[in-house]
């Protein structure tokens, strides 16, 4: 998990420095696109642990039904 986070930081401020070259790498530029990029990734990290619990939680429905 971390260093896919950390991969992709680097690969989005290469893309960012390629696209505009005059881009100040300030101190809280690049702050704020690290902190986009782990709300990005924690957000991910909820919906794989909600895709997990769906079955689980569909079986209880069914029993409940029952």
């Amino acid at each position: 998990m971390h260093w896919l986070v950390s991969t992709t930081t680097m690969l989005i401020l290469g893309v960012i420095y390629i696209i505009f070259p005059d881009f100040e790498f300030t101190i809280s530029n690049t702050m704020i696109i690290i902190g986009m990029i782990l709300i990005v990734a924690s957000h991910y990290d909820c919906y794989e642990d909600q895709r997990r619990q769906l079955p689980k939680m569909l079986v209880i429905e069914k029993n409940v039904v029952r």
